[in-house]
C-alpha cells in the first residue's frame, strides 16, 4: 500500500511579507513626522543669524567610513573686528555625488569668498547662507521628501499585502 504525500507552499507567508514591510515603512514615516519639527525650529532660528562674507581657506572632498563623500572648506572671517577661522562641511553624499562636489570644489578654490551665517552666541559656529554646494540646503525639505516616499511605501505595500490575503482567504 502506497501513501501518497502531497507538499503545498503556504502562500499565507508570502501575503504576510508586503505589510510587514509596509508596517515598517510606516514606522520610518511616523519617525520622521517626530524629527521634522525639530529642523524646523533649528533652520528658522539659524536663518535669524547674521550673514558674512568668509574667504575659504582650504577646501577638500573627502570619503567617509561609509563610502559617503563630504566637502570640508575651512574659512576665515571677522566678526566686530575679530578675525576668526571654522570650517564647513556638506551633508553627507552617496559615490554618485562624489563628482559634483569635486566639481563644485574646483570651482571655489582658497580665495573664493563664502557667503556665511553664524551663531551670534558663538562665533565659531557657521552655516553656509547661500549657495550651490552640493548636500546642503535645508533639512527639512528632505524631511518631507522622505516622509512623502516612506508613505507612499508604507501604504501601497500594506494594500498589496491585504489584497493578497484576500485572494489567499477566496481559494480556500
Amino acid at each position: 500500500m502506497a501513501i501518497a504525500l502531497r507538499y503545498e507552499k503556504s502562500s499565507q507567508s508570502r501575503s504576510v511579507v508586503p505589510s510587514v514591510f509596509g508596517f515598517a515603512f510606516g514606522v520610518v514615516a511616523l519617525l520622521i513626522i517626530v524629527k521634522f519639527p525639530f529642523d524646523v525650529y533649528r533652520e528658522s532660528k539659524q536663518a535669524k543669524w547674521p550673514s558674512v562674507s568668509a574667504t575659504i581657506t582650504k577646501q577638500s572632498v573627502r570619503r567617509g567610513r561609509r563610502d559617503d563623500w563630504r566637502i570640508k572648506s575651512e574659512v576665515r572671517y571677522s566678526v566686530d573686528g575679530e578675525d576668526l577661522t571654522s570650517s564647513i562641511y556638506s551633508g553627507e553624499g552617496a559615490f554618485w555625488e562624489e563628482l559634483s562636489m569635486r566639481r563644485w570644489a574646483s570651482q571655489h578654490p582658497p580665495g573664493t569668498p563664502l557667503p556665511i551665517r553664524y551663531d551670534p552666541e558663538h562665533h565659531n559656529t557657521v552655516i553656509l547662507d547661500a549657495g550651490d554646494m552640493p548636500e546642503t540646503g535645508s533639512q527639512a525639505r528632505g524631511d518631507l521628501q522622505m516622509l512623502l516616499i516612506f508613505s507612499a511605501l508604507s501604504v501601497t505595500l500594506i494594500a498589496i499585502g491585504r489584497v493578497l490575503q484576500r485572494r489567499l482567504v477566496k481559494v480556500v
